[in-house]
């Protein structure tokens, strides 16, 4: 069984030459390998034209969101087709934890009404489901400690075809969950809870409130504005995703 290992990053992805003629070629390759997906379908799945699908096969210059679409579209690891490097998984039971890496426990989350803005969520670690061990480096990236941050497992369908259920995510947790208080980057993913509930959404900011939204088209975006916003606690934002890939 492998893992397919995903590491968010940001922004537009400006290599040198060579890393994007490299990028290109892994694209291509990962084209040629699909059957049946063809530039036009790939164009389709990430809502552009065929004329940026082309571009990005013949530069390597992709955004990153649509880099992660790509990457799902063609069952491929997006690190490695961002620089044709794997992420290092190593698991506590197979293997001491070597310097320069942090084990992340998996959590279970129970939190109350939300109706209180001093209300406090409960973590009980899940000792049946294995640690993540990542490298410093993606800390470092987000200038986050690693023990600022928890492994949680994604239940249902609501943000395929990124999430799928049973992925383990790792988000930072915010020292303070209260909307008002946390820093919202747009489209980001972010462990929430809403009324109690908790959930893996993304969001961004709108009129007096947030748009809270689904990847997948069978879930509309959810906006609370004004006093609604006392329904939501943003935990934190995820950073990383784990796959079982069967």
């Amino acid at each position: 069984m492998g893992k397919l290992l995903i590491w968010l990053r940001g922004g537009l992805i400006m290599s040198e030459s060579d890393n994007s003629r490299a990028l290109a070629e892994r694209l291509v390759a990962s084209l040629d390998r699909s059957k049946g997906k063809t530039q036009a379908a790939l164009a389709r799945y990430c809502g552009v034209s065929t004329a940026a699908v082309a571009q990005w096969v013949k530069s390597g210059f992709i955004t990153e969101k649509n880099l992660e679409r790509a990457a799902s579209f063609l069952n491929v690891d997006p690190y490695w087709l961002k620089t044709g490097e794997n992420v290092r998984s190593i698991h506590p039971d197979d293997e001491p934890i070597p310097d320069g890496y942090s084990a992340i426990p998996a959590y279970a989350l129970t939190v109350g009404a939300n109706n209180d803005y001093e209300a406090q969520p409960t973590w009980e670690e899940i000792h049946s489901t294995k640690p993540v061990i990542l490298p410093d480096e993606l800390f470092q990236k987000y200038q986050v400690l690693p023990s600022q941050c928890k492994q949680v497992i994604v239940s249902g369908n609501s943000m395929e075809p990124f999430l799928f259920d049973g992925d383990s995510v790792v988000f930072h947790e915010f020292p303070d969950p209260r909307p008002g208080s946390t820093p919202i980057v747009d489209g980001k993913i972010y462990v929430i809870g809403i009324n109690g509930a908790w959930r893996i959404k993304r969001l961004s900011r709108i009129r007096k409130g947030f748009m809270v939204m689904s990847d997948n088209p069978a879930y509309q975006p959810e906006a609370y504005t004004g006093d609604d916003c006392d329904q939501l606690r943003v935990y934190g934002r995820v950073i990383y995703v784990s796959r079982d890939d069967l």
